[in-house]
């Protein structure tokens, strides 16, 4: 239903109603499916997510640039991200100013590991979307450097 809304809602320019129906469903669908994961009635096959699975992020997150809601950009894609990872759990990256959980590797510290006494890098995998997703919000929240190690990321890609 709402790959079928989003385009109409988005051509009436109505960003923040959409974004509020991408947000009601994430919310329900990670309480649904907690493990991140769900399954066809039909084949039993496994759907990422129940059904709200990482495009679904991507539109979230876009829409929350597209409002200049960014910290919320960030917060979709860093925990829906986790949640599809089957990590949702792990909320103590929350704590994290940061984005470390996604880092590839500790550039940040040459020949050191970890950040002053903090967490090492946790090293997960992130979607080169995104990747880039996140990138853009922490730029516009004129967190450079954090931002930067997105976009590395991105064009190492």
């Amino acid at each position: 239903m709402l790959t079928e809304l989003r385009p109409i809602l988005i051509d009436l320019s109505e960003l923040v109603f959409c974004a509020s129906l991408f947000h009601g469903a994430f919310t329900h669908y990670v309480t649904a499916f907690p493990t991140g994961n769900g399954h066809d009635p039909e084949t039993s096959a496994a759907v990422p997510g129940g059904g709200f699975g990482l495009m679904e992020l991507l539109v979230l997150a876009d829409l929350y640039n597209s409002l200049a809601e960014h910290d919320k950009a960030v917060y979709a894609i860093r925990s829906g991200c986790r949640w599809l990872q089957g990590r949702v759990d792990q909320k103590f990256w929350d704590a994290c100013e940061d984005d470390r959980e996604y880092d590839e590797g500790d550039w940040r510290v040459p020949g050191g590991v970890g950040r002053e006494g903090e967490l090492a890098p946790g090293r997960f995998p992130l979607d080169v979307n995104a990747r880039h997703r996140l990138a853009v919000a922490r730029i516009k929240m004129r967190e450079t450097d954090e931002g930067m190690v997105g976009l590395v990321c991105v064009i190492k890609y």
